[in-house]
C-alpha cells in the first residue's frame, strides 16, 4: 500500500490506471457527476487538478481497491480498504 496521495498518484499513473481532470469543477455536484460517470467509463482511478475553493488536488479512489465482486456495468467498483 502506497504512503501518501502523491506515491499513490504515481503509482497509479505508473500503471495506467489514473485519469487526471483538468478543468475545473464545482465540488456539490460536478465533482460527484464526472467521477460517477468516469468511474463507469474506465474504472480507472480519478484525479480532480482544480476543484473550486480548494488549494489540494482531490483523488477519492487514492486509498480503495477495486472489488473484485463487481459485475460489469455496475455503479462504482471501488471498496474501502
Amino acid at each position: 500500500m502506497e504512503k501518501n496521495l502523491n506515491s499513490c498518484v504515481k503509482f497509479l499513473e505508473n500503471n495506467g490506471q489514473l485519469v487526471r481532470v483538468q478543468e475545473r469543477l464545482s465540488p456539490y455536484y460536478e465533482v460527484a457527476a464526472a467521477l460517477r460517470y468516469l468511474e463507469q467509463k474506465s474504472g480507472k482511478a480519478v484525479l480532480f487538478e482544480k476543484i473550486q475553493g480548494y488549494e489540494e488536488r482531490g483523488c477519492p479512489e487514492a486509498y480503495q481497491e477495486p472489488d473484485p465482486d463487481r459485475k460489469e456495468g455496475e455503479d462504482g467498483g471501488f471498496r474501502d480498504r
